[in-house]
């Protein structure tokens, strides 16, 4: 269930799904200007990951350290509830 549903997570910034094959994302997160990035209460280093709700319920991820520079990962929802599920479950150990 969990790698299908991060399978199905990779996107470009902009939301776009990638094409078999690809990579990461284009790198570029600067349009994403109207969204709220939050990293974990636990995070007093800075160097966190951050995700961010978009408006059409997709969650987006990024690279805190970065900012506006790093790479995007962009879930829809249920990719995302899946995800978590997964890490809550220990199947990411």
């Amino acid at each position: 269930m969990l790698d299908a549903a991060i399978a199905g997570a990779m996107a470009d910034s902009r939301g776009a799904p990638l094409e078999d094959g690809q990579a990461g994302s284009d790198g570029d997160a600067s349009h994403l200007t109207d969204v709220h990035w939050e990293a974990s209460s636990r995070c007093a280093s800075g160097s966190c990951v951050e995700v961010a709700r978009l408006p059409a319920g997709q969650v987006a991820v990024r690279d805190g350290k970065q900012g506006d520079a790093s790479p995007v990962l962009v879930f829809t929802r249920s990719e995302w509830d899946a995800f978590t599920a997964g890490i809550k479950a220990g199947e990411l150990r």
